[in-house]
């Protein structure tokens, strides 16, 4: 469902999710041929989404971190 038509407080929620950036980067470069340039912003969001998914997943289960150094 477009995010255009869910009311305005979903609409607020759903920019502090990842999925929304990513289906925003995609409209841009599908319906009106976006190249990059265009989706900077969107890229720069969803690389730092997956460094804090990272970290976050580093930090509460370190018992993974030290298998894959044995």
């Amino acid at each position: 469902m477009p995010v255009e038509f869910m009311p305005e407080v979903v609409q607020n929620i759903s920019k502090a999710l990842p999925q929304y950036w990513a289906l925003q980067g995609y409209k841009e470069v599908i319906l009106s041929d976006g190249g990059v340039s265009d989706i900077w912003l969107n890229l720069f969001i969803l690389i730092v989404a997956g460094v804090a998914g990272g970290i976050l997943a580093l930090v509460s289960y370190p018992r993974f971190l030290r298998q894959s150094r044995s």
